[in-house]
């Protein structure tokens, strides 16, 4: 606490008083880091959150992808391998939509 601020208490407030005033002045900072912290946590969950879920339509695309182009053009579907980049971005609009 400030030197002024203590000086005024001991002047000003009783004993008990001070303690009391303190003690709010204490907890107020403790609620003030605890909410800087709690902010911090979210955002980075958010950020790792969105991250994940990039990640996640990513694997999905790619694996559309394989489907469309190899197992389509294997299993005897060349018109659908051959139009692969069209259905691709049809998945990817019916994944960010």
């Amino acid at each position: 606490m400030n030197k002024n601020v203590s000086k005024y208490a001991s002047e000003h407030w009783s004993n008990s008083d001070y303690k009391v005033r303190a003690e709010i002045a204490h907890q107020k900072s403790v609620c003030v880091a605890t909410s800087v912290v709690r902010k911090a946590v979210l955002e980075t969950f958010e950020k790792a959150f969105c991250l994940g879920e990039e990640e996640m339509k990513h694997k999905a695309t790619e694996a559309f992808r394989h489907f469309v182009e190899d197992y389509c053009n294997e299993s005897g579907r060349k018109d659908i391998a051959a139009e692969s980049e069209h259905y691709l971005k049809v998945f990817n609009e019916l994944i960010n939509a």
